[in-house]
């Protein structure tokens, strides 16, 4: 179960870094490392960490409803900082690990979850059920803050 993960991890890390799309990245054959999720919350001086996810079967299905994201190639500037950040986080070899962040913006008056990879120029809409586990599994990382 644990290698799923983190195979699904490492295949959407690699699908956005090479610019293809995750059926392509599932093709390639590469030993994936374990990953993390730190979630934190921006506030506009800084990032106020709130949690580093660690469980296995979390850090899957988040990893999963990204996975299922349909990704734009397109440069977008938001209105307002993000909601949430998740970057990934190397659990094996930390240094050589490049790490990705995640802006989360969720709108009150829209069903979907907004997602933009930092410095990848990828931007997409979650589905309202992605959308609404997303945000149960971001909302109780702030609870235990």
């Amino acid at each position: 179960m644990v290698k799923k993960a983190v195979l699904a991890a490492l295949l959407l890390i690699l699908s956005i870094a090479a610019g293809c799309s995750p059926k392509e990245a599932l093709q390639q054959d590469s030993a994936a490392p374990n990953i993390n999720l730190q979630i934190s919350k921006p506030d506009g001086r800084d990032d106020k960490s709130v949690q580093l996810l660690k469980e296995p079967k979390v850090v899957e299905a988040v990893m999963n409803m990204l996975q299922q994201v349909p990704w734009e190639n397109t440069k977008i500037l938001m209105s307002r900082l993000p909601d949430y950040k998740i970057t990934t986080v190397g659990t094996e070899h930390p240094d050589s690990y490049e790490s990705l962040t995640i802006g989360v913006w969720v709108s009150s008056g829209q069903a979907a979850i907004e997602v933009l990879i930092e410095g990848h120029n990828k931007y997409g809409k979650m589905s309202k059920l992605d959308s609404e586990k997303l945000l149960a599994i971001l909302s109780a990382a702030g609870s235990r803050e």
